[in-house]
């Protein structure tokens, strides 16, 4: 299944607002249940409103006419008139995972994987289609970022300074072209600069904390490097050679080292996947 909401301005499913409308006249969140409806919860008067508005709606959901016959009595044949099919539930939003308390949803996700787009690549990247496996994608570095983040608190981790993040933020509206497309894209998905600064936090929290775990075990001696040398062959003498090595065994080293931190902090934590391509994660059994 492919997101058809991928250009600048689209309008994809608002952060904000998470309800899904079900024929049956019922308008109701229920947790955790396959694609879970859920409210924001920042404004109860925007709830009411929306179920002012959405109520006729659930109430012609209702009915069911039995279609009159040519002679504008019964049926024709005195047989029932068949009930029309209901109309399939207007879903705009769903939950795709939890971690712990938490809900991830497909919305969150999309926020996500487009403002990780802006940043590497600018508003080019915003026309490209997001499907299950981009969203996927993302799913695994939100979770890996979020505990990433939560183990930085409990390492005591210095976080990034409100003038840090300032700088981020304007690094990414440079490459984004301008503070102006920052803001038609934030409307477009019912976001503000609250909740991207939070997102630009997360993200160098995290990476703080990767880097504090990984410093010091990703380190490679000095006959490390000279067994390495030696066993690429190489004619070039080791003093030429040796800086290059090294950074490349350290690289590596810090890639195995990270992978299995991870693997360690979702070990220890209550992800649930709850969307079936959520699950699809190689080597987990989700």
């Amino acid at each position: 299944m492919t997101d058809a909401s991928c250009q600048l301005p689209d309008v994809e499913r608002p952060r904000g607002l998470r309800v899904a409308v079900r024929a049956g006249g019922w308008l109701a969140p229920r947790p955790l249940a396959g694609a879970v409806q859920v409210f924001g919860g920042r404004r109860a008067w925007g709830l009411a409103v929306l179920l002012l508005l959405l109520l006729p709606l659930a109430s012609r959901a209702q009915e069911t006419p039995q279609p009159a016959s040519r002679s504008g009595g019964a049926p024709a044949g005195g047989a029932e008139a068949p009930v029309p099919a209901a109309p399939r539930g207007l879903l705009m939003d769903e939950v795709v995972a939890t971690l712990e308390e938490a809900l991830i949803t497909r919305s969150d996700l999309v926020f996500e994987a487009r403002v990780h787009a802006l940043g590497l690549e600018g508003t080019a990247a915003l026309s490209r289609s997001l499907g299950e496996r981009e969203l996927l994608g993302t799913l695994e570095r939100s979770l890996a970022e979020r505990l990433h983040a939560r183990e930085a608190e409990r390492l005591g981790v210095v976080p990034p300074t409100p003038q840090e993040l300032e700088e981020r933020l304007q690094q990414l509206e440079a490459r984004a072209g301008g503070t102006g497309i920052v803001e038609a894209f934030l409307r477009v998905h019912g976001a503000d600069r609250g909740q991207l600064t939070a997102l630009l936090e997360r993200g160098e929290l995290a990476a703080r904390a990767r880097e504090s775990r990984v410093r010091v075990r990703a380190q490679v001696t000095e006959a490390e490097v000279r067994r390495a040398w030696e066993a690429s062959g190489s004619q070039v003498p080791f003093g030429e050679e040796r800086e290059g090595i090294a950074a490349r065994l350290q690289a590596e080293r810090a890639r195995e080292v990270e992978g299995r931190e991870l693997e360690r902090l979702l070990r220890n934590a209550k992800v649930r996947r709850i969307a079936p391509w959520a699950r699809l994660t190689a080597g987990q059994g989700r």
